[in-house]
């Protein structure tokens, strides 16, 4: 069984690589023919750079989720334990921020 899994795998990446993928026309309009471009005032307004206020909380809460799954035991999971470490360590981030 494990072989045939392998072979299905490296015949899927073989065809999966082997097929032609041309560059046509959608490398010059990659978001279509009525795209245009923003100018630079427009592009001043986009930064699209995320807060380092909620990077720090998002991180921390994904952080310390995870902590609580590899220390529990799965039969002793709970969607309400998983909550309350996901805010404590979310509010633990944010502390983290503004204590640096």
């Amino acid at each position: 069984m494990g072989k045939t899994i392998t072979r299905f795998v490296a015949l899927l990446l073989a065809i999966t690589l082997l097929v032609p993928v041309g560059a046509s026309a959608a490398a010059d309009t990659p978001f279509g023919p009525g795209a245009v471009p923003l100018s630079d005032a427009e592009m001043a307004e986009v930064e699209g750079e995320f807060s380092p206020l909620v990077t720090s909380a998002v991180a921390g809460g994904l952080i310390s989720t995870a902590s609580y799954l590899i220390t529990t035991p799965a039969s002793q999971w709970t969607l309400g334990g998983a909550v309350r470490h996901a805010i404590a360590g979310a509010v633990s981030g944010l502390a983290g921020y503004f204590l640096r």
